[in-house]
Formats: structure tokens, sequence, C-alpha cells
């Protein structure tokens, strides 16, 4: 199959793993980081968009694959 590839920062695939894969809470995150609240909710907003955007466009494109 096709490997999704999904461009991110390194600090966002940094966030990615803490906060999902290590379920890190946000105030471990602030710590880690030494990023703000509301700016690590406004990363996290941005990876999640990022994310739905690559994810939509991959179920897409593997639509036109199949209707082949």
């Amino acid at each position: 199959g096709s490997e999704m590839c999904i461009e991110t920062a390194p600090d966002d695939r940094a966030l990615i793993l803490l906060f999902y894969i290590e379920e890190k809470s946000l105030d471990d995150l602030t710590g880690i980081t030494g990023l703000s609240l509301s700016n690590l909710k406004v990363k996290l907003h941005r990876i999640r968009k990022k994310l739905y955007v690559l994810l939509t466009e991959e179920e897409k494109n593997q639509d036109v694959v199949h209707k082949k």
C-alpha cells in the first residue's frame, strides 16, 4: 500500500508523540516544551487540522484509485 507522508515540523511531531501516543497532559507538555498553555493548545489545534486535511486528501486519493 501507499505510505502516508505526514510533513510536520520536528517539534510538531514531538507534540503528537507526547500528547497522543504517550498521553501526556497539557500541564506535562508545558513543562516539557516550555510553551505556554494557550500556545500549546493553538499548536495542537493546528496539528489536528493539518492531519485532518492530510487524511481526507489521502481518502480522496484512495477513492480515485478504487474507482479505476
